[in-house]
């Protein structure tokens, strides 16, 4: 009986030794894993704030290049209307006709440039930059579409001033054939003198507005071209006004003939 206590002995201690072994490599295992696995949700976290951020530019990027790619194809589009405008003017010449076309077709290729540009781009930053670039380096709308409806206004104007020369030309044809009294032949004759005089001008303002604005080139942010540029479209507007007060005179003028010779004729009756 004793034996068999001592073995019982022996036996639960080894028991107790190897449990507590046991727990202690348990333990040593578990505070061993635990900074592995709180080192892996950390860089998860990071990897997945990364994709979020990824994300977000890119949502930029693709929004600022729509917004660039349709605020350039406006402009693209009107400068080709623009361009096919003036190449249909007849009473402006070749010279400045060509300078003008010349200037539009160099901002639709600046523009077909930036275009593609925006389009390529993978930096939020560049984007930012090159979207502004469209209102202020590449002042479309500044110069050129003003430049061009000068120069058709002028165009008409032009046309206007063949018309009523025309106009001129036959009225002088039925005055030579009609007798007309002292005071009737004096008011035809002013009205005629005025006539020449105020068409002549109109034809200078018209072909001015039209010399001041074809050299006129896009500022790029330039203050003193900006300026330069801004004068000279002022000034050509004002003449495109003053040429149209002209053909207004000029045609009251007309009208004052023309109703003496009805006048006239109806008189011989």
């Amino acid at each position: 009986m004793t034996y068999n206590l001592k073995m019982n002995l022996i036996r639960g201690t080894l028991i107790v030794l190897i449990a507590s072994s046991l727990a202690l490599s348990a333990s040593a295992a578990t505070k061993t894993i635990k900074p592995q696995t709180a080192t892996t949700t950390a860089t998860q976290r990071l990897l997945l704030k990364q994709q979020r951020q990824a994300s977000t530019t890119q949502a930029v990027i693709v929004k600022g290049q729509q917004r660039g790619e349709d605020m350039l194809t406006a402009r693209i589009m009107s400068l080709g209307s623009l361009i096919a405008r003036i190449q249909t003017m007849n009473k402006v010449s070749d010279t400045n006709k060509t300078a003008i076309v010349t200037s539009l077709r160099s901002e639709v290729a600046a523009l077909i440039t930036l275009k593609s540009s925006i389009a390529s781009t993978t930096s939020t930053t560049t984007l930012k930059a090159e979207i502004s670039s469209i209102t202020q380096s590449n002042r479309i709308f500044a110069l050129v579409e003003p430049q061009a409806n000068i120069t058709a206004a002028a165009d008409r104007i032009s046309a206007v001033i063949v018309s009523l020369n025309t106009i001129y030309t036959k009225v002088n044809a039925r005055l030579a054939s009609s007798t007309l009294t002292n005071g009737t032949s004096t008011a035809v004759k002013t009205a005629l003198s005025d006539f020449t005089a105020i068409i002549a001008d109109a034809t200078a303002q018209a072909s001015s507005s039209i010399a001041e604005v074809a050299g006129l080139t896009p500022d790029n942010g330039n203050k003193t071209v900006m300026a330069s540029n801004t004068a000279a479209l002022k000034d050509a507007r004002s003449k495109i006004v003053a040429a149209q007060k002209d053909l207004n005179d000029a045609q009251k003028d007309i009208r004052i003939v023309v109703n003496v010779l009805i006048g006239n004729n109806g008189n011989k009756k």
